[in-house]
């Protein structure tokens, strides 16, 4: 028994209406789907973009870095080298002026002006006796007195009798002249005393000298046989008041003062001070605990690395020859993980580490030179590891 369904004409034109309305939604949908498809190309073609700035901003980066590295060793390196050739310089200077003996010139120019210091001494001992006997001698012409007198008198405006007969009692050149020898007399008695004075000084630091001299040849006697410079010195002295003093022992005199002029000077003073002042300045700067690299010295220096948490020293473990330990490690143009990837390296293949940084979550990329790129070596959150650090040069990709 079949069964049939009549519909009347509002009902088919209500489903037809429904039909359409329908048929345009979907249109709709799809219209705005293609739109949204347009959108997300347009995005993939600007994260492109990004990523490619990305790329270019980090290669700018890491050549910045490279640079301010070499530049920063150039850097250091001038500045020791400067140093280095200003200490020798100064080093050469002071050893001229210490061969030149400066130290001794004192004592050379007193051995050399020593001749001729008695004829100077009578010859000032003759010109004041000569004065003050010419003093005495002019103060005993009763004319000369008696106008130096009047002059006086006129001058201060006194011309009365008494005042006449007093100038005339008082002779003032006479005063004059006794005060001039009591004047001439105390000096000489000074310079008397003071010679006398620096005789005594001088015996008593010559026997004072002679007993540490023989004192120290008692103490050394089984170590050296030769004589002390400043006994030798003193006998010397003492022997050359017995006769006339020759050229040859002058100079051995002066030979003998300054071999015991330098052997008072202390032995751990050096003839050139100064120069090795400037190598213990060069070798405190050289010799602190900073790392191998420049870079990492600038960036400790910026304060661009805490100094608690050292990141420089893991990655020194990877530069050098290093041996790929995974299938399809990618080389990419930044240590960044969605760079463009430009090789891809199997397992086995030799690879030589020429720089290598820390990056975020515990990532360490490696900058390699053949194929130029760079490549993750290790990743310390997940433990993968891409490449170990081959030691043998080559012998463990050929096993």
């Amino acid at each position: 028994m079949g069964v049939s369904h009549s519909m009347d004409k509002d009902q088919v034109d209500e489903v037809l209406t429904q039909f359409e309305a329908t048929t345009s939604s979907i249109k709709g949908i799809e219209s705005k789907m293609s739109k949204v498809g347009q959108y997300m190309e347009t995005v993939q073609v600007q994260r492109k973009d990004v990523t490619n700035y990305a790329e270019v901003t980090t290669s700018l980066i890491d050549g910045l870095g490279e640079s301010i590295a070499d530049q920063s060793k150039a850097m250091y390196d001038y500045f020791s080298s400067s140093f280095e050739h200003f200490a020798g310089l100064v080093e050469i200077l002071e050893t001229s002026l210490y061969n030149l003996k400066l130290q001794d010139a004192p004592r050379q120019m007193q051995m050399e002006f020593g001749p001729l210091l008695m004829p100077a001494v009578v010859l000032v001992c003759i010109i004041t006796g000569s004065n003050c006997y010419f003093g005495f001698l002019l103060a005993s012409d009763d004319f000369l007195a008696d106008a130096l007198g009047e002059g006086i008198s006129h001058s201060a405006g006194n011309t009365t009798a008494n005042s006449e007969a007093v100038l005339g009692e008082m002779n003032i050149l006479v005063l004059f002249a006794i005060t001039h020898v009591v004047l001439i007399g105390l000096a000489a008695i000074y310079i008397l005393v003071d010679l006398l004075r620096r005789c005594l000084k001088a015996r008593r630091s010559r026997k004072r000298r002679r007993r540490s001299s023989l004192t120290g040849a008692t103490v050394a006697d089984s170590d050296s046989d030769e004589p002390d410079l400043a006994e030798s010195e003193a006998m010397q002295m003492d022997g050359s008041n017995d006769g006339p003093v020759s050229p040859r022992t002058n100079t051995e005199r002066s030979l003998s003062a300054t071999a015991s002029f330098r052997s008072q000077r202390p032995k751990d003073q050096s003839p050139t001070p100064v120069s090795q002042l400037l190598r213990r300045l060069q070798h405190a700067a050289t010799s602190r605990s900073f790392s191998s690299q420049p870079e990492a010295r600038l960036k400790k220096m910026l304060g661009l690395v805490s100094r608690s948490v050292s990141r420089s020293k893991p990655t020194q473990e990877w530069l050098g020859s290093c041996c790929i330990k995974e299938d399809d490690v990618a080389v990419r143009a930044a240590a960044a993980s969605s760079s463009t990837a430009l090789h891809t390296l199997r397992k086995g293949k030799q690879v030589e580490v020429v720089q290598a940084i820390r990056g975020g979550k515990g990532k360490v990329w490696g900058r390699i030179a053949r194929p130029s790129g760079w490549v993750l070596l290790a990743d310390t959150g997940s433990g993968y590891l891409a490449v170990v650090k081959d030691r043998y040069g080559g012998a463990s990709a050929d096993s």
